[in-house]
């Protein structure tokens, strides 16, 4: 090999190296922004969700979801924040997207059953369903609700 094709040859091979090291440090750089990005929205939205403020957290925690959408904590908490708000159709909506992503989150499961049994008509089966896989999953239900739970099963019984 003479020296030109030599230069040639290293040459193209210092350019391959280049574009490989460089390509890999913008996919590593732009992950670990997306998910800093992602951590940050959902904060904001824990710091709105603890002074009450629901919508402004509902907000934050969207924001995370949109830049990662598997992120199944973002989907739960904006569940939780519809319950409190009472709003327990979109509530339901969440949890389900936070079990789709993760089957076996316990809090999604305790917290879908207590929003079956609160709905005005109360879907008992569906309630006791997620109630028994987050105990399953190990999840320590308040025993207020179990009791609850057991009233419901009761009084519907009864039709």
């Amino acid at each position: 090999m003479n020296i030109r094709n030599s230069r040639k040859f290293f040459g193209g091979l210092f350019l391959i190296v280049i574009v490989v090291i460089g390509g890999c440090f913008f996919i590593k750089t732009h992950w670990i922004n997306k998910e800093e990005q992602t951590y940050s929205c959902y904060i904001k939205g824990e710091e709105y969700y603890s002074k009450e403020e629901l919508d402004a957290a509902i907000r934050g925690y969207q924001k995370s979801i949109i830049l990662s959408p598997e992120f199944y904590q973002g989907y739960y908490m904006i569940g939780r924040c519809y319950f409190k708000k009472g709003e327990y159709e979109e509530a339901i909506s969440y949890l389900k997207k936070t079990l789709e992503i993760k089957p076996d989150y316990s809090d999604a499961h305790y917290l879908i059953a207590v929003v079956y049994a609160k709905r005005k008509l109360p879907q008992v089966d569906l309630a006791r369903e997620h109630y028994d896989i987050a105990v399953h999953l190990g999840y320590a239900p308040p025993k207020i609700f179990t009791r609850y739970l057991e009233n419901l099963e009761e009084f519907y019984q009864g039709d």
